[in-house]
């Protein structure tokens, strides 16, 4: 079981399990990172030398990111042209937790989890108009007092502690929690367990277990709409011309 929060929780003032508004200042995602992960993955798949980041994807030096591929499902509208991942399956997603240049790990990240996720063979040249990409980037990472100091709806979690020598470490992206419709305890459960831990948990156990919180924003583009300069708010449901 997860120990009640404490009566005052500082960094939730209405609450321990209130959803709050990510404060500004935090490095965001954004479509030129999701339009520099197909020309990364393009120019791998091609053989060619990685392209140039856009000049306004900026270098920073402490953020950590995943980028997710999906691909549209056979029969299910959308030709490309939309960025949602309705109707679509995961192809590959691969990230890091440990904050890094922007400009570094973008391009590795991108063609990484297209072709070197192990749980899908790699993504070929043919594919690449079915697929959709989200970059997640993550930030402000900060060491919390304890297991209850973050906020539902802004940050992600990476619980990790150390039983009989061996290391357990698991996290979860902020929007996972609101998608699972889960509070902090339901979170904090399910995060032990996804690190492999089946013992218990009781207050000695939480005690013992160091929570690192961030902060983080996904933006996602399909390859319809990446062909036609992601200029556009509306979904082209026309196909797609393959990549040269």
């Amino acid at each position: 079981m997860v120990p009640p929060p404490p009566t005052v929780a500082a960094a939730a003032p209405d609450g321990p399990d209130k959803v709050a508004v990510a404060p500004a200042g935090i490095t965001r995602a954004s479509l030129p990172m999701c339009v520099y992960a197909f020309d990364a993955l393009l120019a791998s798949l091609r053989a060619e030398p990685p392209p140039s980041v856009p000049a306004v994807v900026p270098d920073v030096a402490d953020v950590a990111l995943f980028v997710t591929w999906n691909k549209r499902v056979a029969g299910t509208s959308g030709g490309g042209g939309g960025g949602g991942e309705d109707g679509c399956r995961l192809r590959g997603c691969i990230g890091t937790l440990t904050p890094s240049s922007l400009h570094s790990s973008l391009a590795t990240y991108a063609v990484m989890a297209a072709v070197g996720d192990r749980r899908f063979p790699a993504v070929t040249l043919p594919e690449v108009p079915t697929l959709s990409v989200s970059v997640s980037v993550l930030s402000a990472f900060e060491e919390a007092a304890d297991v209850h100091d973050w906020v539902v709806g802004v940050h992600g979690i990476i619980v990790s502690f150390e039983v009989g020598g061996r290391p357990y470490r698991a996290t979860y992206l902020p929007e996972v929690m609101g998608d699972m419709g889960w509070g902090k305890a339901d979170a904090l459960g399910s995060a032990v367990r996804k690190a492999g831990w089946t013992g218990r948990t009781d207050e000695q156990f939480w005690a013992r277990v160091r929570l690192r919180r961030y902060q983080s924003t996904k933006v996602s583009l399909a390859y319809g709409l990446y062909v036609r300069g992601a200029g556009g708010s509306d979904v082209d449901t026309s196909p797609s011309p393959p990549p040269a």
